[in-house]
């Protein structure tokens, strides 16, 4: 088992979990695009970004395997502000945002972007007929 911090609070997780699993584990949901528990991660859309103690960048926590004593911030003004950078750029295209995984498991963006450290960026209702 590993020790971690995450915003102020201690908790210990299996080694090999990686920040974005730690945080759900504490109860501490950190926004995502591009995670779903049917892909592998990799770390695209940078919306799961968070702040690591004694690295100089943010780091995308979906692929960041956690390290004993590691102190990790999700919520601070800078992150909302990178978060919110991102998210213009994605919306400023026009874009699908829905992706067919393993075993014909749709995935789209409704609900995977919400928080409200990206408040102010609508999802779009689906037209009529269209379902997530």
């Amino acid at each position: 088992m590993v020790q971690i911090t995450i915003n102020g609070k201690q908790i210990e997780v299996p080694e090999g979990t990686t920040v974005l699993r730690a945080a759900e584990m504490a109860g501490i949901t950190i926004p995502r695009l591009c995670d779903h528990k049917e892909l592998t991660p990799y770390g695209g859309c940078r919306l799961c970004i968070v702040e690591v103690q004694g690295v100089r960048v943010p780091m995308a926590s979906c692929t960041l395997p956690v390290n004993n004593g590691m102190v990790i911030n999700t919520e601070t003004e800078a992150l909302k502000k990178s978060r919110k950078f991102v998210l213009s750029m994605l919306f400023n295209a026009p874009l699908l945002w829905t992706l067919t995984g393993p075993q014909g498991v749709v995935i789209s963006q409704r609900g995977m972007a919400s928080s409200d450290s990206v408040e102010g960026f609508p999802v779009l209702d689906l037209p009529a007929g269209q379902s997530d």
